[in-house]
């Protein structure tokens, strides 16, 4: 009988990724704890660019997504991200989340904290409660020459992790 002694490692965290050449992009990313492992969605009118970053960068699982149309990819990303004006938030995120796995992350820049309830009540709508919220206002800065594809480099970011609340049971 052959027997194998495997030793266990302690668990330490993976050192952090690389940082992008993007301020608000690579800000956006360590906020949401992102991994270049992590399949990432991007929904928005500079998901092209921001997908683009990415995968130049070596995150080789993105994608960008106008909104969430089959049961197949429902629940399938790690992080969420959201761009464009604040007043187009709250519908883009709706149309979205259902791509965001439980556990997962959605995050986006915004103008003022103001921005953040239409998100939260999308999150609300799709059944989904928020985990952990993490902010980071950042250090406003207009005459950036590099405000990054997020078009924010010293501005507020949020991140929220999420988790879908419990279905309801048809009863006959």
């Amino acid at each position: 009988m052959l027997v194998t002694k495997t030793a266990i490692s302690e668990q330490s965290d993976p050192p952090p990724d690389p940082p992008l050449d993007d301020p608000s992009l690579d800000r956006l990313l360590r906020l949401a704890g992102a991994r270049l492992g992590y399949s990432i969605s991007v929904a928005g009118p500079a998901s092209l660019e921001v997908m683009v970053a990415l995968c130049r960068a070596g995150y080789a699982r993105v994608e960008c997504a106008r909104q969430a149309t089959c049961a197949g990819a429902d629940e399938t990303s790690d992080l969420l991200i959201l761009t464009g004006p604040a007043d187009s938030l709250g519908g883009l995120a709706a149309r979205t989340l259902p791509l965001l796995r439980n556990g997962g992350v959605v995050a986006a820049c915004l103008e003022q904290m103001d921005d953040d309830p239409p998100i939260r009540g999308a999150l609300l709508v799709r059944g989904m409660e928020v985990i952990t919220s993490t902010l980071d206002p950042g250090a406003p800065n207009p005459g950036d020459p590099n405000p990054g594809v997020l078009g924010a480099a010293g501005g507020l970011i949020v991140a929220h992790r999420v988790r879908r609340q419990g279905r309801l049971a048809l009863v006959s």
